[in-house]
C-alpha cells in the first residue's frame, strides 16, 4: 500500500509525505523501475540532489529486471542473465531477482542446483513465496526427491488451494506413481482452473487409458 499512498501524496504535491511514503516501499515491497522513478522526481522536487542521483541509479537497475524478463519470454537467455546480474548488482537479495534468475538458470542454461539454490534463498527471505515453493519442488522432484517434491507441493497447495500449476503436477506425480484415483482428483481440479493447457488434457488421457477406458481417453485427447 505505501507505494500508491506516496502516488497520490505526490500528485497533491505533498513532497515530504510522498518521500516517507515511497521509502517506506523501498524498504518493504519488491523494487521496481515504476517506484525509483517516481522516487527520484520526489527527491528532485525537495532539492535532496544526492538521493535524487542515487534513487535514479536504482531506477536504472530496476528496469534491468523488466529487460530481463522479456528477454527470458523470447529464450534470449544469456542476455537475460545478463540483466538479472545487472539487477542483482543493486538489489543482491530482491525475491523478485532471484525467483527470475532461478528460472533463468533452470530453463535456460539447465543448471538446476544453482536454480534449486536461489530458490532456497527465496524461500529463507519469504516462506509465502508459491511460485519459488512449486518450481523447488519440481525440480526436486526431476533430481529424484519424491519426498522433497511432496513437501514443497503440499506447502503450496496448503496455501493457496486453488493453484492449477500446483494441481498439475501433484496429480501428474500421482499418476507416475500409480496412485490413479489421488491423480484424477487433482488433474480434473487443474482442468478446472487451467481448461486450456493441453498437458492437463494429456496427462488425463493417459490416466484413462490406464485404467481402461479409451473412449475417455480418445476425447482428452482430442
Amino acid at each position: 500500500a505505501y507505494y500508491p499512498l506516496g502516488q497520490a501524496w505526490y500528485h497533491l504535491d505533498d513532497f515530504q509525505e510522498a518521500r516517507d511514503s515511497l521509502e517506506k516501499a523501498a524498504q518493504f515491497e519488491a523494487p521496481s523501475a515504476l517506484l525509483y522513478a517516481l522516487l527520484t522526481r520526489t527527491y528532485t522536487m525537495l532539492g535532496e540532489t544526492a538521493l535524487a542521483t542515487r534513487a535514479a541509479e536504482q531506477h536504472r537497475a530496476a528496469r534491468s529486471l523488466a529487460l530481463a524478463q522479456a528477454a527470458a519470454n523470447l529464450g534470449s537467455w544469456a542476455e537475460a542473465e545478463g540483466l538479472v546480474s545487472e539487477f542483482l548488482r543493486t538489489f543482491p537479495h530482491a525475491t523478485n531477482g532471484l525467483y527470475l534468475k532461478a528460472v533463468i538458470e533452470c530453463d535456460g542454461f539447465r543448471r538446476s542446483r544453482e536454480a534449486e539454490a536461489l530458490l532456497k534463498e527465496v524461500i529463507a527471505s519469504n516462506a509465502a513465496d508459491t511460485k519459488a515453493r512449486r518450481l523447488l519442488a519440481v525440480l526436486e522432484w526431476a533430481s529424484g526427491d519424491a519426498a522433497g517434491f511432496e513437501r514443497e507441493m503440499k506447502l503450496v497447495l496448503e496455501a493457496d488451494p486453488l493453484d492449477g500449476q500446483a494441481h498439475y503436477y501433484m496429480g501428474r506425480y500421482l499418476l507416475e506413481h500409480d496412485s490413479l484415483t489421488a491423480a484424477r482428483e487433482h488433474l480434473d481440479m487443474a482442468l478446472k482452473l487451467r481448461p486450456r493447457d493441453y498437458r492437463v488434457y494429456a496427462d488425463l488421457a493417459r490416466l484413462e487409458e490406464e485404467q481402461g477406458r479409451a473412449a475417455e481417453a480418445e476425447r482428452h485427447y482430442g
